[in-house]
């Protein structure tokens, strides 16, 4: 990498992220994604969730900094030892270095990939990452290094004055009961449907409870009055998670939405948003947002349309067996 400096972020005595190093990469991923996406979409919150994550790779998380010591670029780096990927997310500087720059982060998480691989000792491991549609100068530097495109994801909003969103909540279906409980006998029964109903989600891997909980629980975006859990006639049928990831972007954010199979078609999905959407509103922010594979066989993409959503952008993912 020639001149450039590639170091973990730094911690606290109590394990947290210092202040220097969590503010210049959120300086990186702020201007590359205002670049890319026309605003930036990583928050403080969320980043600060994503370092509290078991599976980050503290060791291979970095910032990439030049001769004079100034952050250029930064890479989050994940693992999902379960279904043997590991996700890289790049951001960098705008300007005439960032071809090099860009180049630099791809070769640290091809690297960073293999030593994850190598010190798991299984075969089959994949790295995964992506880039922002109409991004060319990205598409051209994954591509050299032999990463293929292989999935489009949509990060898709409604505007909380939308006339798509009813003026009050909508009265629950017959036989549905909204559970609205944080407790674990509630939380266990949202991973249980949160869990079957991905199966049949490309590239999805099954969760323990407690993988899941590590993960949904970390950092300061949880909103438990938002995790919605529908029974019909009392088994769990539905779920809905909000959380406060994009509120410093003065929106909400719907993380997960999901229905089993047996109970798909029955309108449950449709009710989750559409009160998502209002308690959003009423709550004061000015949208609402979730992410959605582009590709999804269910008719996600289709659901969200009819409610009111459209496509804020386009993400591609890439991929390289290893």
């Amino acid at each position: 990498m020639s001149d450039l400096n590639v170091r973990t972020l730094r911690r606290d005595d109590a394990d947290h992220v210092v202040a220097e190093d969590l503010d210049a990469l959120l300086a990186v991923f702020t201007e590359f994604e205002t670049d890319r996406l026309g605003s930036p979409e990583t928050t403080r919150a969320e980043a600060l969730a994503a370092m509290g994550m078991p599976r980050l790779s503290r060791e291979e998380t970095v910032l990439l900094l030049d001769a004079d010591d100034e952050v250029v670029a930064a890479v989050f780096v994940v693992t999902n030892p379960d279904g043997l990927d590991v996700y890289a997310d790049p951001a960098v500087r705008v300007g005439a270095d960032e071809r090099r720059l860009l180049e630099a982060c791809t070769d640290h998480a091809l690297a960073a990939a293999r030593r994850i691989a190598a010190a798991d000792g299984r075969e089959g491991w994949t790295l995964r990452t992506g880039r922002a549609g109409g991004d060319d100068l990205s598409a051209e530097v994954l591509t050299d290094r032999g990463l293929t495109e292989v999935r489009r994801f949509y990060r898709m909003r409604i505007p909380s004055d939308s006339p798509a969103i009813p003026a009050v909540r909508p009265p629950l279906p017959p036989g549905v009961e909204l559970v609205v409980r944080d407790d674990e006998e509630t939380r266990r029964a949202i991973w249980q449907v949160d869990d079957e109903s991905f199966l049949d989600h490309w590239n999805y891997t099954p969760i323990s409870y407690d993988d899941w909980w590590d993960d949904m629980s970390a950092g300061p975006t949880r909103d438990p009055e938002g995790w919605w859990l529908l029974r019909v006639d009392g088994e769990p049928a539905a779920m809905l998670v909000l959380d406060d990831s994009q509120a410093e972007n003065g929106d909400g954010y719907v993380g997960v939405l999901a229905v089993r199979r047996p109970w798909r078609g029955r309108g449950l999905a449709t009710w989750l948003l559409q009160s998502a959407f209002v308690r959003e509103r009423d709550r004061g922010r000015a949208g609402t947002q979730l992410s959605v594979d582009a590709q999804n066989l269910t008719g996600a993409v289709r659901l969200y349309e009819s409610v009111g959503m459209s496509p804020m952008h386009v993400r591609h993912g890439y991929a390289l067996d290893l």
